[in-house]
């Protein structure tokens, strides 16, 4: 019985099926067996995890970073990435605060590779040290502990804190105080809160005046506030400390950290600057991109992922604040871009409150007023 060209068509294309299906399966074996064998198939790119290249320092010399996460420890990172927890604890040695392989905690740096160490994370309400915000690293980095100093009469710890009772200058447990540790005499601490400045606590509006006309010059400003006022930040390249000089690192006048969400959490602008009452400059927080810190700028910086990194002011999305921190001086602020009266929606009142929300009576613009801009300075006092 021949076969009629209709069934010769339909057995000739199911076999032309089985032929493309073999193929097919031959393709997917091997492609599976490649990729267990550690080539051309893999993770990062198309290169297996086992022939992963070893991580190397930046162009900047300093170690490859790595930001701890939950569930970490040095043997998962070691296979991770192709190292030894011996390499990770050589590496590591002399780095702010390690503690060592086997109590890393989360949110830490640590380095997996050769090169200069990092420097240590910022904690956003640091006050003093080398984890306050936007801090550069020293020349030496030794010197992290002198960075940011307090008064001379209060001992900086490892928060980041400033005080002068026992949980801040004493030196046991270890890493409690990290400079100008040791007993602080109150009496002299007493003596030197004398100031002939004081910022106003009232909920009328400020206005800032216009300079004097008259011809003489300041020739008395008081100093006394700048002597026991918490230092917020030195953001300059530090030479090693000089035991002929009792010099100190520069200051901000004033300086404010504005948060996303309530408590001082979330993501923050960082404000700072020299301006006093009669000079106050604009800051328009949608269109600032001054990031540079020295002894005459003003500042605006925004910082995200936990204040692990920062950009321009200007790079921020945020409106509505929840809380701010202020260190010193006094802000106004306004829903516009002008700083105009029109557009006054509140003010900060009392620094050294710490942290200022709905939930604290501090907090002046109420929760859903628009942060447009800021008009910050420090009240100094002029005789004619």
């Amino acid at each position: 019985m021949g076969w009629s060209p209709r069934w010769k068509v339909m057995l000739r294309g199911i076999f032309n099926a089985m032929i493309s299906i073999h193929i097919l399966l031959s393709l997917l074996f091997a492609h599976i067996a490649t990729a267990q064998s550690g080539r051309s198939f893999g993770d990062s790119h198309g290169h297996s995890l086992n022939k992963r290249a070893p991580l190397a320092p930046d162009g900047d010399g300093i170690c490859y970073t790595y930001t701890i996460q939950e569930g970490d420890t040095c043997a998962k990172l070691a296979q991770r990435y192709q190292v030894t927890t011996s390499n990770i604890e050589t590496w590591n040695v002399g780095s702010w605060g390690w503690p060592g392989c086997a109590k890393i905690k989360q949110g830490d740096f640590v380095c997996l590779s050769s090169g200069a160490l990092p420097m240590p994370v910022a904690l956003p309400n640091a006050v003093c040290g080398p984890q306050v915000p936007g801090t550069r690293r020293p020349i030496k980095y030794s010197d992290l502990a002198s960075l940011n100093p307090c008064p001379s009469t209060q001992c900086c710890a490892i928060s980041g804190q400033c005080g002068t009772l026992s949980n801040f200058c004493d030196v046991s447990p270890l890493g409690s105080c990290i400079f100008n540790c040791g007993p602080k005499s109150t009496t002299k601490s007493a003596a030197s809160k004398t100031t002939t400045t004081s910022n106003p606590t009232t909920t009328s509006k400020t206005t800032i005046t216009s300079k004097p006309t008259t011809t003489s010059k300041p020739t008395t400003i008081s100093k006394t506030t700048k002597a026991v006022m918490v230092t917020l930040t030195s953001i300059q390249m530090v030479p090693p400390p000089d035991k002929t000089t009792a010099s100190v690192a520069p200051t901000a006048t004033w300086q404010i950290t504005i948060y996303e969400k309530g408590g001082c959490k979330g993501d923050y602008y960082s404000a700072q600057g020299h301006e006093d009452q009669i000079v106050g400059g604009c800051i328009v927080l949608a269109d600032n991109t001054d990031t540079k810190i020295s002894d005459t700028t003003t500042s605006c910086r925004w910082w995200s992922d936990g204040g692990l990194n920062w950009g321009t002011c200007a790079s921020s999305k945020l409106v509505n604040a929840r809380s701010f921190f202020i260190k010193s001086g006094k802000c106004v602020i306004y829903s516009g871009k002008k700083c105009q009266n029109e557009d006054w929606v509140g003010e900060t009142y009392g620094a050294f409150k710490g942290c200022q929300d709905g939930n604290t009576g501090y907090l002046s613009p109420r929760k859903d007023a628009k942060w447009g801009s800021l008009q910050c300075f420090e009240y100094k006092s002029y005789t004619t």
